[in-house]
């Protein structure tokens, strides 16, 4: 006790403040005094809970008791600027409506901080360099509405700091600098919506770090180089919807847990530091994911799924002057899985072996006639903005690897391009944002693989190239994005593989293409082609050979449209024409069985409504009477039954307009002897051979059976012909 009373002797000795005591301060606070208290030690516990208060200040005071302002309104300003709290402060409930409140650079020493369901409504709030050592910094469900909330270079040094349920609504939330060495800290379902969050070289080295369920709503939210050493960084659900999350070069000691978070904007993780495990199972990011840099030392689990819009990026970024440079010292390019940044021109130069794979072009690339010496390697490249030219360039060296590149920043030009060193590989390419121009491009020497290609962004143009040096594979590609032209294209080195190719969003023009090899294509896959005479006819034979008969019949059939279009008009039009809708030009048996059915139909309908034909009763014991025929009277016989022929079929249109006619007449109400069943079975027998002999036709109706017949044996024979053509191979 003795040491104890000589310690705070020599403290009073040293402090030159003036000693107020808690029971003056609240004696002169009755009175109706004002608050001001500034450069003092208050002695004893001050209580002024549940009071109004107008302003108040106690900067520079050091509260050597309990300093109790539970659910106290302050309808003025309220600073504690470099106030020091030695035991226990309370500001639970309270309200700072009337002006600013600044805490900056206080101390709490002893004992907790308790701020719970506080509000900040008159204006901002300010912790900058705070101090809480003593405890527990609690802020669970503050509101700060009334401005900024500046916690920039605050110390929670004492035990956890909770921010649970906060809510930062009135400006941006400032936490740059500020260190969680305590113990945990919680921002879980805290709401930053009032402007940006700033956790900027914030370290969180006491324990975990709780942004569970937190919102960023209000803009950005920066986290760069924040350190999470203390314990796991845990960011589960939680929603980054006011801008960009920042985590530029923040190190993740413990588990980083980003499962299910939502990121509006763009996700920045460049040259962080992934020490231990972390997880983005889940997460979603509507922008851009970028991990240029990062070093992940653990597990990422989910982190290249297909959650985010454009996958995750650990590249290192390369300006192009480096390359540049490079190419004027004659090293040597390999650039594999790098970020190349700025215009990347080198047009005109001697190239050797070149090294690209996995590399992303943010911006224009041009090899505009530059020479390849060497093997060329783009596997999986992305030229993201800009143009990507190689018109001219040539492939001398060896293979041009191409394979899984994507073209999304605008058109892939390699218009004269000369492939004479070996293979040329487009192997599941992607055209996607522009135009894919493979104009007199030459490939000379190895195949040319364009096996899945997707040229999805605008036309595909290999006009007047030649695949001459072996196979053309378009094997399942996709020309979904405009015309796909291979007019006057010269395919003299090995096979054409079109299997599976889908020609959905334009013309397929095969105009004057030269074919040597076998042609391998799906032509129902052709929504609208173009070829000239000699090259359906060689795709026709073509087909037949390789045993694609519906191809084969397809090609043909388009062949004769096409060609009927163009001998328009002329007397082979109308045969052609006829040869057309009932036969589909020999190949479409299904048009002939179409227009047998219609005929039997029409006919039948028309006996019924016309109650054309009746069942005929032979009579009894008729007398046969027999007469001497001359050559007159058989040719009188004969031209009487051609013109009597004649007017019934003059006439037969007549009847039926006329039956038409009464029908309209009576209101579709009609009288007949026999029923549709019956016309229908008339007519089918007339069309397939000859009427039953218990029925006959009434007067004027028997040509109508005459006309029928004849039609049902030239349809019955062209359907014959017509399915054998296509049946028998």
């Amino acid at each position: 006790m003795a040491l104890l009373l000589a310690v705070g002797a020599s403290e009073g000795a040293s402090d030159s403040r003036q000693v107020v005591q808690a029971s003056e301060i609240l004696a002169a606070i009755e009175r109706g005094e004002p608050v001001e208290y500034n450069g003092v030690i208050v002695e004893g516990d001050l209580d002024l809970s549940e009071r109004t208060l107008e302003s108040v200040h106690f900067n520079n005071t050091i509260f050597h008791g309990f300093a109790t302002f539970r659910g106290t309104n302050f309808n003025g300003d309220a600073w504690f600027i470099e106030a020091n709290f030695s035991e226990y402060a309370n500001f639970r409930y309270a309200e700072f409506s009337g002006g600013d409140t600044n805490f900056s650079y206080a101390v709490f020493s002893s004992g907790d901080a308790n701020f719970p369901h506080a509000v900040f409504s008159g204006g901002d709030a300010d912790f900058s360099n705070a101090v809480f050592s003593g405890g527990d910094a609690d802020f669970s469900n503050a509101v700060f509405s009334g401005g900024d909330a500046d916690f920039s270079n605050a110390v929670f040094s004492g035990s956890d700091a909770y921010f649970r349920y906060a809510v930062f609504s009135g400006g941006y939330a400032d936490f740059s600098n500020a260190e969680f060495s305590g113990s945990d800290a919680y921002f879980r379902y805290a709401v930053f919506s009032g402007g940006d969050a700033d956790f900027s070289n914030a370290v969180f080295s006491g324990g975990d770090a709780d942004f569970y369920k937190a919102v960023f709503s209000g803009g950005d939210a920066n986290f760069s180089n924040a350190v999470f050493s203390g314990g796991k960084a845990d960011f589960a659900s939680a929603e980054f919807s006011g801008g960009d999350a920042n985590f530029l070069r923040a190190e993740f000691n413990w588990y980083a847990n980003f499962n299910a978070c939502s990121f509006e904007g763009d996700a920045t993780f460049s040259e962080a530091v992934f020490n231990a495990d972390s997880s983005f199972r889940w997460a979603h990011v509507e922008g851009d994911a970028d991990f240029s840099g990062a070093k992940v030392i653990g597990y990422a689990e989910d982190l290249n799924e297909k959650q985010f819009r454009r996958y995750v990026d650990f590249r290192e970024k390369i300006p192009a002057s480096e390359i540049l440079a490079k190419t004027i010292t004659g090293e040597p390019l390999e650039y594999n899985s790098v970020i190349v940044v700025g215009s990347l021109d080198l047009s005109e130069r001697n190239l050797g072996t070149v090294c690209f794979n996995n590399t992303i072009f943010l911006d224009s690339v041009n090899f505009q006639g530059s020479n390849f010496g060497g093997d060329s390697w783009f596997c999986g490249a992305e030229f993201s903005s800009g143009d990507a030219d190689f018109r001219g360039a040539e492939f001398s060296g060896g293979r041009a690897d191409f394979k899984d590149v994507e073209f999304s920043g605008g058109d892939a030009d390699f218009e004269d391009a000369n492939f004479p060193g070996g293979d040329a590989n487009f192997e599941d390419a992607v055209f996607w944002d522009g135009d894919a121009n493979f104009e007199n491009a030459v490939f000379s020497y190895g195949d040319a693989n364009f096996k899945d290609a997707e040229f999805s962004g605008g036309d595909a143009n290999f006009e007047d190239a030649e695949f001459s040096g072996g196979d053309a594979n378009f094997e399942d590609a996709e020309f979904s994005g405009g015309d796909a032209n291979f007019e006057n294209a010269v395919f003299s080195g090995g096979d054409a593989y079109f299997y599976g190719a889908e020609f959905s969003g334009g013309e397929a023009d095969f105009w004057d293409a030269e074919f040597s090899g076998t042609v391998f294509i799906d032509w129902y896959l052709i929504d609208k082609q173009i070829c000239d005479d000699v090259t359906y006819l060689y795709l026709v034979r073509n087909f037949r050979e390789t045993g694609q008969f519906k191809s084969a019949d397809d090609c043909y059939y388009d062949y004769r449209k096409q060609s009927m279009a163009e001998n328009y008009p002329s007397w082979s039009t109308f045969t052609d024409f006829l040869a057309w809708i009932t036969c589909g030009f020999g190949v479409r048996p299904s048009y002939t069985l179409y227009w047998s059915l219609s005929i039997v139909f029409f006919f039948g309908l028309a006996f019924w409504l016309g109650n054309g034909i009746y069942r005929y009763t032979p009579p009894k014991n008729k007398r046969v009477f027999e007469k001497t025929w001359t050559v007159c009277d058989v040719c009188s016989e004969l031209l009487h039954m051609f013109m009597a022929i004649l007017k019934g079929i003059l006439h037969l249109p007549k009847n039926i307009l006329i039956t038409l006619f009464n029908l309209m007449r009576r209101k579709i109400s009609f009288t007949t002897s026999l029923s549709l069943k019956d016309g229908l079975y008339f007519s089918s027998l007339v069309f397939v051979s000859q009427p039953p002999h218990d029925w006959r036709p009434k007067e004027g109706w028997k040509y109508a059976v005459m006309v029928e017949d004849t039609l049902g044996w030239l349809l019955l024979a062209l359907f014959l012909v017509t399915l054998g053509n296509v049946m028998i191979r």
